[in-house]
């Protein structure tokens, strides 16, 4: 798996953030610089280009499809370690284990491991942000709760990293896909904004899993898209209902 994570600097609301810069980074080096004030497409940095081609040169010929993951709320892969429950390394990103079992993790599904967890290929790229934060991150930015902070800040500034990382898979001719989760939708459809007019042509399938972005977003973002997409939704999720009725606040 391809692990690229998104460290987001907590700089309060927009006329706050002065010079504060966001990073990309691999497991070892910085990959791009995002300026918290600078909205848009972000065109892939060379290292960021380097870091795909290497991983994608490493899987040889293979033919199954890229599937990069995005991970919903409550998730902080920067503070926390691998071992913590706020990492997505630890469920759905996670090695099957017996404490990950096949039904918690994506990387079965995405083909990076068969259900009893054998190594079946570099398949999946996992893209980590934080999307928690405790009381004074979230105040400071004129929010209530931390899915405010969550929904309206952290989502679509971690989707410009997510934008740029498809546009440098896009120079590949592999079969890509997303899979996302919650409020991974919204990040994931943000994202697909930003690249209107330069959707990666390989792209062939977006899969939401409860999908948390507002209607009128989605259908801004997904319009004329040459790609599959599909929302699965579950009529009980009290989650989704919460925050469409109590957590997210304005309505939209």
């Amino acid at each position: 798996m391809l692990r690229l994570t998104y460290k987001a600097v907590s700089a309060g609301a927009p006329d706050q953030y002065g010079n504060a810069v966001d990073t990309l980074d691999s497991l070892t080096d910085t990959l791009q610089f995002y300026r918290k004030d600078t909205p848009g497409f972000a065109e892939p940095t060379q290292e960021l280009k380097d870091a795909v081609a290497g991983w994608i040169a490493g899987r040889g010929a293979a033919a199954d499809p890229v599937t990069v993951m995005v991970h919903g709320y409550l998730f902080d892969p920067i503070d926390g370690s691998d071992t913590d429950s706020s990492s997505p390394m630890t469920s759905v990103y996670g090695t099957l284990s017996d404490a990950i079992p096949h039904n918690l993790s994506w990387l079965p599904l995405t083909g990076e491991c068969t259900d009893a967890g054998a190594k079946t290929g570099e398949n999946a790229v996992g893209f980590c942000y934080k999307s928690e934060s405790v009381n004074a991150e979230f105040g400071s930015a004129g929010f209530v709760n931390s899915y405010q902070y969550a929904l309206f800040d952290q989502s679509p500034l971690a989707a410009r990293a997510l934008a740029s990382i498809l546009a440098a898979l896009g120079e590949h001719p592999v079969k890509l896909r997303i899979l996302a989760h919650s409020l991974g939708t919204r990040t994931t459809c943000q994202a697909i904004g930003l690249l209107r007019g330069k959707w990666p042509q390989n792209l062939g399938r977006v899969v939401l899993l409860d999908g948390a972005e507002f209607c009128v977003d989605a259908a801004a973002n997904y319009k004329d898209c040459p790609f599959d997409v599909f929302n699965f939704a579950n009529g009980i999720d009290q989650v989704l209902k919460l925050a469409g009725q109590q957590f997210c606040h304005p309505f939209r």
